[in-house]
C-alpha cells in the first residue's frame, strides 16, 4: 500500500508539473484526493531541500529563490501570452491573511500599486524566461517599488512558480525566509501578482511594505 501511495503521488506530480493538457491538470488539482497527494509530495521534497540547503528551493511542483538571494534561474522556456489571474491573486491574499490571523497577527491590506509592480515582474519573468528577484538588467524589488512611487521603511518580496495557488502557498510557508515575510509584524501592506502561463503553471509575486 505504501509503495502504491508513493507511485501514485509521483505520477500525479508528473502530470501537473510537465507541460500537458490543462484539462487533465485541472482534473488532478481539483480532485480532493489528488490535491492531498500532491501536497504530501511537495512537503516531503521541501524537507529534503531544507536538509541540503541553498538559495534555490525547488520541488517537482514548486520553484522559488530565497528572498535575499540575487540568483537568476533560467526557465528554458518563455510565455509570451500569459494572462493576469485576478482570482488566484485574491485566493492567495485570503490564504496569506489566514496564516497571519492564526499566528495572532493583523491581516495585511491589499495595495493596488504593489499589485501592479508584482504583476509586471511576474509577466517579465515569463516573457524573458528567467526566475529571480532581480531583472536581467539587475533591477531589484526595491528599485521597482521606488520607480512606481511607493514609499516604505520595510519591504520584501516572495516569488513562486507552481501549478496552483495552494501548492504555491504551501511551498512558501515551508520555506523559512518566505514564511518570515508572510508573518512579519513589520509589514502592513501587500500586493500580489499572478500570471497564468497555461501548461507551465502560474507565476506568483508577493510584494510587502510597512
Amino acid at each position: 500500500m505504501l509503495s502504491a501511495f508513493i507511485i501514485i503521488s509521483f505520477l500525479l506530480t508528473i502530470i501537473v508539473t510537465f507541460p500537458s493538457s490543462p484539462t487533465i491538470k485541472q482534473a488532478v488539482t481539483n480532485s480532493y484526493v489528488g490535491a492531498k497527494l500532491l501536497a504530501n509530495t511537495s512537503h516531503f521534497e521541501s524537507v529534503l531541500n531544507e536538509i541540503f540547503g541553498g538559495a534555490l528551493n525547488e520541488t517537482l511542483n514548486f520553484l522559488t529563490v530565497e528572498s535575499a538571494s540575487n540568483k537568476v534561474v533560467a526557465l528554458h522556456y518563455t510565455v509570451l501570452n500569459g494572462s493576469v489571474d485576478g482570482k488566484a491573486e485574491q485566493q492567495m491574499f485570503q490564504m496569506l491573511n489566514t496564516q497571519r490571523i492564526q499566528q495572532g497577527l493583523p491581516p495585511l491590506a491589499f495595495d493596488m500599486k504593489l499589485r501592479d509592480v508584482a504583476r509586471s515582474h511576474a509577466a517579465d519573468m515569463f516573457k524573458r524566461g528567467y526566475f529571480s528577484h532581480y531583472s536581467l538588467e539587475g533591477v531589484s524589488p526595491f528599485d521597482r517599488m521606488e520607480k512606481a512611487g511607493i514609499g516604505y521603511q520595510y519591504a520584501g518580496e516572495n516569488l513562486a512558480l507552481a501549478p496552483t495557488t495552494t501548492l504555491a502557498m504551501q511551498g512558501l510557508m515551508n520555506s523559512t525566509g518566505h514564511r518570515a515575510n508572510i508573518l512579519s509584524p513589520n509589514f502592513h501592506k501587500i500586493g500580489i501578482g499572478a500570471i497564468n502561463g497555461g501548461i507551465y503553471g502560474e507565476m506568483y509575486v508577493q510584494e510587502f511594505t510597512n
